[in-house]
């Protein structure tokens, strides 16, 4: 008796032992292909009613024949369960599965249910519940949850915060999304879900719209690319029947192919800056100056403000500005400048004389290469230059193209210039009477040979000197 308990035990321990084993062993991933040989595996006879069967239709198409539904719908389950591994929310058919159940005379011929689930998936259009994100009640994309498409957005937001506060210059104080963004959950194709970094492209890339643009003056095919944010090949193939996009004209219409973002972004920042102010200008009277002298007793010198505000942009185009604090740094420095009063000598008799023994070259008016404003005396190099009329002398030097000038002032608004000199024999605020020597015929400047330039000036305007010698 005791060898009899003893060897119970013993093969109580060993079974129990391999149970263990088989508990604990590691189970094989079931894959899809698994359920379906899984189901070729099944018993499928009934326990009762050998001549009993259930009809399978889906949406009114015979798909086969089945005495064990439940199995069937078991597999179907862990079947679609596969199809949407991503989603919170299996996927299901959307058409409608019937199970009939039939009576034969004779012993039914039974589908098998592996045939039956294949018959099915070729046949059906799963569905799944997703999230729609809708933006201004436009369909934009499908997602698996809304947590997925509040994440997307979510992450371009703060990549764009990034984007604004990474030079220094700005502290984003809030954002908010311009347009209307909702989340809804709605019955989909599974095979509608999209990929969370696609969605994210879609939404970065925006739509694309076309609008017409008439050309305005001056605008050009480049200036109209840069301001709708494309290129000019982006112009051209918008607008094939148009022979050169160089040669637009004002009122001209053409198309422009251009960017429409999902997202506007709005954000109010706050910006530091250093603002500087002018300064003012004190004149003060000097007698020992001409007038058309004056020197800077003291360089004035710009103010500084520091500034804090608040700007509200859309898409970095600010459309708002508010100033939330000013304190001045540094007042600004006034500039003296001294300006001259002293007298000026006697003016001018009025008729003027000819400022040197030359032969006329070129007249007063239109020619080619542009306007002459004065006449040209050819003579030869060092030939005296005279005074047409008394004077003070209120400019001597280098005048680009004039080459060595000089500039007397005869009162009554009548001034004369004499250019391309060789050398001048005056200088600034002498006095001179008519006829006397100035200087002598050169070629400097912007010269073809020796000549004098000469022209006559009434009220800042230059005139025709001829006509003060007839």
């Amino acid at each position: 008796m005791n060898r009899l308990r003893q060897f119970l035990l013993i093969t109580m321990g060993f079974f129990l032992f391999l149970l263990l084993v088989i508990v604990n062993a590691p189970q094989p991933a079931v894959t899809q292909d698994m359920l379906f040989d899984e189901l070729s595996e099944e018993v499928d006879e009934p326990k009762e009613e050998v001549n009993a069967y259930y009809a399978v239709h889906l949406d009114g198409v015979f798909l086969g024949r089945t005495q064990c539904p439940k199995v069937f719908s078991r597999h179907l389950e862990d079947y679609l369960a596969f199809q949407s591994p991503g989603s919170k929310t299996a996927a299901f058919p959307e058409e409608s599965l019937d199970f009939t159940l039939q009576r034969t005379s004779d012993v039914p011929v039974l589908t098998p249910l592996n045939q039956l689930l294949a018959r099915m998936e070729s046949r059906t259009t799963l569905m799944t519940v997703g999230t729609v994100l809708y933006i201004d009640d436009e369909r934009v994309a499908v997602v698996s949850d809304r947590s997925v498409a509040e994440d997307v957005v979510q992450d371009i937001q703060n990549d764009y915060i990034a984007q604004r506060e990474a030079g220094g210059d700005a502290e984003v104080e809030s954002v908010e999304i311009k347009e209307s963004i909702e989340f809804k959950q709605e019955k989909v194709d599974i095979e509608a879900i999209e990929d969370p970094k696609d969605v994210r492209a879609v939404l970065e890339a925006g739509r694309v719209k076309e609008v017409r643009h008439e050309v305005q003056p001056g605008e050009t095919a480049w200036d109209i690319a840069q301001v709708a944010g494309v290129q000019t090949d982006d112009l051209e193939e918008a607008n094939p029947g148009h022979s050169d996009l160089n040669r637009l004209q004002p009122g001209e219409e053409i198309s422009l192919v251009a960017p429409e973002p999902y997202i506007t972004f709005v954000t109010k920042e706050i910006h530091q800056y250093i603002r500087q102010t002018p300064f003012p200008v004190e004149r003060q009277e000097d007698s020992s100056l001409w007038p058309w002298e004056q020197t800077i007793e003291q360089h004035g010198q710009r103010g500084e403000v520091k500034v804090i505000e608040r700007r509200t942009l859309e898409e970095g185009r600010e459309v708002d500005r508010e100033i939330l604090e000013e304190e001045k740094l540094a007042q600004p420095v006034t500039q003296i400048v001294r300006v001259g009063t002293r007298e000026t000598p006697q003016q001018g008799s009025g008729p003027f004389i000819l400022p040197t023994d030359g032969r006329l070259t070129s007249p007063f008016g239109p020619r080619p290469g542009g306007f002459h404003s004065g006449i040209d005396l050819a003579a030869a190099s060092g030939t005296a230059v005279v005074a047409a009329d008394a004077g003070t002398v209120t400019y001597v030097g280098w005048r680009g193209g004039y080459g060595r000038t000089i500039i007397i002032d005869h009162g009554g608004e009548h001034r004369t210039l004499y250019a391309h000199l060789n050398r001048a024999d005056v200088e600034v605020g002498a006095t001179v009477a008519q006829g006397d020597r100035i200087g002598t015929v050169g070629s400097t400047g912007v010269s073809t040979g020796p000549h004098l330039h000469f022209e006559i000036w009434v009220e800042g305007t230059p005139v025709d000197p001829i006509q003060f010698f007839e």
